[in-house]
Order: C-alpha cells, then structure tokens, then sequence
C-alpha cells in the first residue's frame, strides 16, 4: 500500500504546487492557502490515528514493536515532509521562476499529465479491491471448509453419528467407513491446495501415485470417486473438473500395477 500512496502524493504535489503558484500571481492565494493548512493537518491526524491504532505485536516480541513503531513514525515524517514541500512550492517557483513566466499555461500542462497519471492511479486501486475482493472469497471458503471438517471430525469421533451421511457405494465395515471418510478430508485439503494453484499436475500426480499404493486409500476413492465427479461437474469449476481427472488417472493407473498395500501391514507390531 506504500508506492500508491507515494504516486498520489507526488501527483497531488505537483499539481499544487502549480496550481498555488499561479494563484499567487492572480492575488487569490489566501483561500487556497487555507485549503493546504487543512490538508497538512488532516495528514498529520491521520498520522496519528495510524500510530494509535497500531496493530498489537505478539507477546515477547520487543524488536517487532520497535519496528512498528518506527515505520509508523517514518510515514509520519514523511508526510509532514511532503505537506512543508507543498506549502513552500509557491515561494520557491516564485523566487526560481523567471519574471513573465505564464502560469496559466505551465497548469494547463499539469492537468494534462495529471490525467493520464489519475487514470493509472484508480487502474491501481481496481486491481487492489479485486485482489481483495478474491482474499474475502478464499476466507469465506476457507470458513466453510473448516465447518464441515469439524462435522467429519465428530462423526468418526462418534460410530452413532456415522449414518447420518450418505451410504457407501461399496460394502464397507465400521471401521472402513471411518478411515474411508478420514482419506476423504486429507483428499479435500489437496483439492483445496490445487484449485487455489498452490499445486499443480505434476506435485499432484507424485501424491497420487504413493496415496494409491494403500488398501484404503483405493477403497476411498472406489466408494467416493463417483461423487467427486459429480460435484465438480455440478460447480463447473474447471480447476477442480481438472483435479479430479488427475485423481482418476492415478488411481487407475494404481489399480492396473497390481493388488493395494493392506493396512494391517503397514506398521511392525
């Protein structure tokens, strides 16, 4: 957030500094000048309201608090630098500035490379609230994921609660439910992984390859495969359509190598 606000600062300097200028040559400085007092002491609250409402540091963390604090008081500085510039802008182009020059003209120029530079500016600032705007949908999946984890996470801890998802596709017993609907929360958060691009074919099909050398890791996906279609394809999100066709190849590819690794023999007794 600091080179937008570097940028505009710059652009708001530059065409006050004309505009100032020029005013003073007309004789009608004093209102604009009450316009610039204002702007430096709003930066100034601003300022302060930023170093009062600082973000708390993590207990035991002195030298974070300390860089904080500075960063703060560096903005502070800075913009207290910019707000002096601008107020002194008009006596130094006056004092610099060549008897006869038209100010009337050098604004005319200002407002014309100002508009391109404004352009750029909110250019900046869409980009931003779109990338916000994909933050606050990733949040709100992420939230609901984390919701259904802890209904999965409650049924496997409770054998009662088990039959209040759907049957399996396949003959399982207690046990194979529970550890089949367990595989299914370690496949959703690769699912998760992928489609937010945090990981792509190749990792995926490494995963896959070791995933499916196990007894219930092939059972899970025989029993639950079918829906994982089917929900992609009802979402019509191809990220996801993609991830489950790399789960199928996989998986397929596992089955032709030959028999699965059972579970009981996974450990040494």
């Amino acid at each position: 957030m600091r080179r937008p606000v570097r940028w505009t600062g710059r652009l708001i300097g530059f065409r006050l500094s004309f505009r100032l200028s020029w005013l003073q040559q007309q004789s009608l400085i004093e209102s604009d000048w009450l316009q610039v007092k204002h702007v430096a002491h709003m930066s100034v609250a601003a300022g302060m309201h930023c170093l009062t409402k600082r973000v708390e540091p993590e207990r035991g963390t002195v030298a974070r608090s300390f860089t904080v604090d500075r960063s703060i008081l560096k903005w502070i500085a800075g913009v207290l630098a910019g707000g002096a510039a601008v107020v002194a802008a008009p006596q130094l182009l006056g004092a610099l500035a060549p008897e006869g020059t038209n100010w009337g003209r050098l604004s005319d120029i200002s407002q014309t490379y100002g508009t391109p530079l404004s352009i750029a500016a909110l250019i900046g600032v869409a980009l931003s609230l779109a990338h916000q705007s994909r933050q606050t949908a990733i949040t709100y999946a992420e939230a609901q994921r984390a919701s259904h984890r802890q209904l999965v996470i409650m049924s496997v801890e409770d054998p009662d609660l088990m039959v209040s998802w759907e049957p399996p596709r396949i003959p399982v017993t207690a046990l194979e439910a529970k550890q089949i609907t367990f595989t299914n929360l370690i496949v959703n958060n690769w699912s998760t992984d992928y489609v937010l691009k945090r990981s792509n074919d190749a990792v995926l099909r490494v995963v896959c390859q070791a995933h499916f050398r196990g007894e219930i890791a092939r059972k899970h996906w025989e029993n639950a495969g079918v829906s994982w279609r089917e929900y992609a394809e009802a979402l019509e999100k191809p990220r996801l359509r993609q991830f489950v066709s790399v789960m199928d190849r996989a998986y397929a590819e596992a089955v032709a190598s030959g028999p699965p690794l059972p579970s009981s023999t996974y450990f040494t007794s």
